[in-house]
């Protein structure tokens, strides 16, 4: 009787009541309002703040010492001058600060995050400053990931008040603070895993879309059209996939991105102000090296305990086939996506990886508390 219940829990879907429990609902909401608010007025003023004002300005067809000016202009007016001085000192903000050339040479990484910088513009249409919109935006697509983020919950069975826990853990805060599109990948994540999760054709219209508000969501993209392709062989997974890649090398033709061994060599082996002359290393110790300091961030993240209980649970469950399948895949796509997404960028900032850490907290609730995992399986079986 025990087991059998365990299994409803985490095998059900909507069962009567949960959405209209008053209590259910009012946790979402405040969970989804606290991060609302807190992103609108603590926002973290990093430094990207500068990059995607300037990326704004310039597709509004700026550019030089003007595109410089209303850049610097628009940011002084919102920020503090301690907050202005440490976006504007030190050896490279400084250079960026004080030479245009050097500014529009760091739009490339940028001008790729097409979804943010056209809502930036939206926002502005709406007399709403860039520099203010940057993390206005985030603190709404932070809200709303948290919305998202409680239809898995009701998905899988698992009690609501796991979810502040699950977006606290996952660094929701810092998402919905910063002046990136993180928050808008998290949300566009969850979207495409959830519409996979349920079955859903409109997994295949999001996973086109979602290079736009991430590039690095190609790979999402693909995962989640692989993982359905292998469990229907139809056709539309493919097609979905090649479109997704085809957006993602459009993007960045448009953008002029400089490709990934230049930003891959600016982030690891030389910062500089003139990305765009940069010289790739031909030094395997560089590449070694910047490897080995992503495994010490991966170490130092929040999120490491989550990954190592993760593939703890799937070694030590393997061949008792309790997971739900829904479950299973969801684990199995974050898990892939995060391995990726280092082979590819040996780094580990938690706001990239909000929602894949967000989704496996929940995963390893469901399984520690209401699935049995530990519990040894019947004999038998």
């Amino acid at each position: 009787m025990g087991e059998a219940r365990v299994t409803l829990l985490v095998q059900t879907d909507d069962r009567g009541g949960v959405l209209n429990d008053f209590r259910s609902r009012a946790v979402v909401l405040l969970t989804a309002l606290f991060f609302l608010i807190s992103g609108i007025t603590n926002p973290s003023y990093n430094w990207d703040i500068v990059a995607y004002v300037a990326a704004a300005h310039h597709e509004e067809g700026l550019s030089g010492q003007e595109l410089s000016s209303a850049t610097y202009k628009d940011i002084k007016r919102e920020v503090d001058a301690a907050a202005f001085k440490e976006l504007t000192a030190g050896d490279y903000v400084d250079v960026v600060f004080k030479d245009p050339q050097s500014l529009e040479q760091q739009l490339p990484f940028y001008t790729i995050k097409a979804a943010y910088i056209q809502l930036m513009r939206l926002l502005r249409a709406l007399d709403v400053s860039h520099t203010s919109a940057t993390y206005i935006i985030s603190a709404i697509f932070t809200s709303a990931s948290v919305l998202l983020l409680a239809l898995f919950f009701f998905h899988f069975g698992v009690p609501i008040l796991w979810l502040p826990v699950a977006a606290i853990v996952a660094g929701y805060e810092t998402i919905a603070s910063y002046s990136t599109p993180d928050a808008i990948a998290c949300f566009f994540a969850l979207l495409l895993i959830y519409a996979f999760t349920k079955g859903s054709k409109a997994s295949y219209f999001i996973a086109v879309l979602l290079p736009l508000a991430r590039t690095d969501l190609v790979i999402l993209s693909v995962l989640a059209m692989a993982f359905d392709f292998f469990q229907k062989r139809s056709y539309e997974p493919v097609l979905s996939a090649a479109a997704a890649l085809a957006v993602y090398f459009a993007i960045n033709k448009i953008a002029g991105n400089y490709g990934w061994l230049a930003l891959f060599n600016f982030t690891f082996i030389r910062i500089t102000p003139y990305p765009a002359e940069i010289h790739i290393s031909d030094d395997i110790r560089a590449y070694f090296g910047a490897y080995v300091n992503g495994f010490r961030t991966i170490l130092a993240s929040h999120h490491v305990m989550i990954y190592v209980l993760v593939v703890f649970i799937f070694v030590f469950r393997r061949g008792q086939k309790k997971f739900n399948p829904d479950l299973s895949a969801m684990m199995m796509i974050c898990l892939f996506y995060a391995g990726a997404h280092f082979a590819l960028f040996p780094v580990y900032e938690d706001r990239f990886f909000a929602f894949p850490a967000s989704l496996l907290f929940l995963s390893l609730i469901a399984l520690l508390f209401y699935c049995g995992s530990f519990s040894p399986a019947p004999k038998g079986r």
